[in-house]
């Protein structure tokens, strides 16, 4: 009998499609603009990143040290809008 998949590698799947992943980040934004939840936007930011390679891909892809987008991750650093810039550019390239 197959296992079910998780919550987690469904999303992840989803995610691995870039024109899933675009739309994931802007509900994740738009959400973000309007309740100020930074937690649930960098939430987003990291699961659209692992889904799209993790962080060692993305972070070649768009030249921003791995450490960077790892501190985002954890909540030390806010996310700039030029790094959310270069994580969807890199993500329509592949669309």
């Amino acid at each position: 009998m197959n296992r079910p998949r998780t919550l987690t590698e469904f999303l992840m799947e989803r995610l691995a499609d870039p024109e899933h992943a675009i739309s994931y980040l802007q509900v994740s934004i738009e959400e973000y603009l309007e309740d100020g939840d930074m937690p649930f936007l960098i939430q987003g930011i990291v699961n659209v990143i692992e889904a799209q390679g993790g962080f060692a891909n993305i972070s070649g892809q768009i030249n921003v040290e791995y450490q960077v987008l790892s501190d985002i991750a954890l909540g030390k650093l806010e996310p700039s809008l030029p790094i959310l810039h270069k994580i969807v550019s890199v993500i329509k390239r592949n669309i």
